[in-house]
C-alpha cells in the first residue's frame, strides 16, 4: 500500500514504523505534477494495484459573512478538485491493467447540510455529484464510488458522550474508523457491481 500526506510527516513516519511494507510520500493532490509523481511511485512500487482512494478534508467553517473567496477556493480545491485530478491521473492506468476502482471520501455534510461551514458543504456535495458523473464516464472498466462518514471517533475529537450531536444519532454512539474502512474495502474491490454510489456511514444521523 502507498499513501500520501501533505504536511503530517511525523504521523506518516509512525505509520511506516508500524507497518514497514507501507510506503508514504509527500504530495499535494491539487497540483498535477505532484499527483503524477504519486502515479509514478505506485507504478514502480506496487505494480498490480487495483484501487485508489481519495481521502482529503479541509473546512474553514464560519458563517457566510466570514467566508472569503480565497478561503472558499482553498476548500474546494482540496476537497473537490483534488479527487478529480486523482481520477484523471489514475483512471488511464487502471484501465490499462484491465480495470479497478476509485473511491472518494465525502461527508454527511454533503448529504445533510448544516447552517455553517458552507465551503465544506459545497465541496463535499460537489464530490458526491462528481463521483456519479465519473462513474458513468469510466465504466465499465473502472468503478467510482463514494463514502460519506458521519461522526467518527478518530481519537482527536471530544468523546461522543460530551457532544451535542450524540443525541441525534439513532445508534447512540459515534462510529469507528474500522467501520468506515469496512465500507471502503467493499467499494475498493475490483469488478464489483456498485458504481456511482454514495454510502453513508453515520449510525442513522441523516435519517
Amino acid at each position: 500500500m502507498l499513501f500520501t500526506y501533505k504536511d503530517s510527516r511525523e504521523a506518516a513516519d509512525l505509520v511506516v514504523a508500524k507497518w514497514p511494507s507501507v510506503i508514504a510520500m509527500a504530495a499535494d493532490v491539487t497540483v498535477e505534477e505532484s499527483v503524477a509523481d504519486v502515479l509514478d511511485a505506485a507504478e514502480r512500487h506496487l505494480g498490480d494495484y487495483t484501487a485508489v482512494i481519495s481521502t482529503v478534508g479541509l473546512s474553514l467553517g464560519g458563517s457566510v459573512h466570514d467566508l472569503s473567496y480565497d478561503g472558499f477556493r482553498s476548500t474546494t480545491d482540496l476537497n473537490l478538485y483534488g479527487p478529480l485530478l486523482v481520477a484523471k491521473t489514475f483512471a488511464p492506468a487502471l484501465k490499462a491493467r484491465g480495470g479497478g476502482s476509485l473511491v472518494n471520501i465525502a461527508s454527511v455534510a454533503g448529504v445533510r447540510p448544516e447552517p455553517r461551514g458552507h465551503d465544506y458543504v459545497a465541496a463535499k456535495a460537489g464530490l458526491i455529484g462528481l463521483t456519479a458523473s465519473l462513474a458513468k464516464e469510466l465504466a465499465p472498466l473502472v468503478t467510482v464510488n463514494c463514502v460519506a462518514p458521519g461522526w467518527i471517533d478518530s481519537g482527536t475529537r471530544p468523546r461522543y458522550s460530551a457532544s451535542s450531536e450524540f443525541g441525534r444519532i439513532p445508534l447512540e454512539r459515534w462510529g469507528t474508523p474500522a467501520e468506515v474502512v469496512d465500507v471502503l474495502m467493499l467499494l475498493a474491490k475490483p469488478g464489483g457491481y456498485l458504481t456511482g454510489q454514495t454510502i453513508v456511514v453515520d449510525g442513522g444521523f441523516t435519517l
